[in-house]
């Protein structure tokens, strides 16, 4: 974004450039991804073809998914989301961990 201004006294343009590094005026052109569709997501990296997500499955999802930090985030949502401590997300705590990692924010752009 440029902004100019023309000082009435000594007829001098001042012009500021600022730069929007995080693309924020474009969010309006971004939808919201839905918890299910975001469930659907997270099941495709289940390597193992399981049913279950380990730690590392998670990074990786949220890697892909464009976080930043994503082993930390993968950390803190299998804390949140694995009730019984077995290290992987199973059937009901799928939905803990969608309800809990969609206050991130994720987007279909």
């Amino acid at each position: 974004i440029i902004l100019q201004h023309k000082s009435s006294q000594n007829k001098t343009l001042h012009t500021l450039a600022i730069t929007i590094s995080n693309m924020q005026s474009f969010k309006n052109l971004e939808k919201p991804l839905s918890e299910d569709k975001l469930k659907c997501l997270l099941k495709k990296y289940d390597k193992s073809g399981d049913g279950k997500l380990n730690k590392q499955e998670l990074k990786v999802a949220f890697k892909d998914l464009g976080l930043w930090f994503c082993g930390l985030r993968a950390y803190q949502a299998m804390h949140h989301a694995d009730k019984n401590n077995d290290g992987l997300i199973v059937n009901d705590e799928m939905d803990v961990l969608v309800e809990f990692a969609t206050k991130w924010g994720f987007t279909l752009v």
